[in-house]
């Protein structure tokens, strides 16, 4: 996610110097500290053992093992679906920095994409928040007087809420998993423990 914010830092930069002639001091600062943020957190000792126990795999290896998440309908798929419709029905509206919150987004997914970890769902949650961001922007420009496009919202308000139902189940048999592992190693250290033995091995 680190790299996003990079990115969307830059596509800032970019936009504010063709739109109104102006580099702000801070941008350029913060754009440097997060792209050496970015730097550390990949080079950080936790990557390297990641890698060494999913094996060697090469990033267009990673990006096949975890890509398919992007799509995910639980979750990034829907503000996606919204965000384009809404681009599509808005012509005349200042789209730009919607765009870039949109194209954030994708980033975000894409690099968490690269890493030898396998994140499953988890994955999409880094660019969900951008591309909910890039539809709101698109949603205050919507003109409700418009009778068509007030029934094109309404059909994606009930989409979004059925995703969002979805996610929020996905999320509940996760935690029941977790709840399920963890007492599972309780009871592991517990008989071990009885057992005399101090050198416990639990489950991942």
């Amino acid at each position: 996610t680190s790299v996003a914010v990079f990115f969307m830092s830059v596509m800032f930069i970019i936009y504010y110097k063709k739109y109104y002639n102006k580099v702000y001091t801070f941008s350029i600062v913060a754009a440097v500290s997060e792209l050496l943020g970015s730097i550390f957190l990949l080079i950080a000792p936790g990557n390297f053992v990641r890698a060494r126990i999913t094996g060697d795999v090469s990033l267009l290896g990673n990006f096949y093992k975890n890509l398919g998440d992007l799509l995910d309908p639980t979750c990034l798929l829907i503000p996606l679906l919204i965000f384009c419709i809404l681009y599509i029905l808005l012509k005349d509206a200042d789209k730009k920095i919607a765009c870039i919150f949109a194209l954030t987004s994708i980033v975000a997914v894409l690099s968490l994409s690269a890493s030898p970890a396998n994140f499953k769902g988890r994955i999409v949650l880094s660019g969900l928040a951008f591309m909910m961001i890039a539809a709101g922007i698109l949603y205050t420009q919507i003109d409700f007087t418009n009778r068509k496009i007030k029934q094109v919202v309404c059909l994606l308000a009930v989409t979004f809420a059925i995703g969002s139902l979805k996610l929020y189940t996905s999320a509940i048999a996760d935690i029941e998993d977790y709840e399920s592992e963890y007492n599972i190693n309780l009871q592991i250290i517990e008989q071990e423990k009885a057992a005399g033995n101090r050198d416990i091995v639990v489950n991942n």
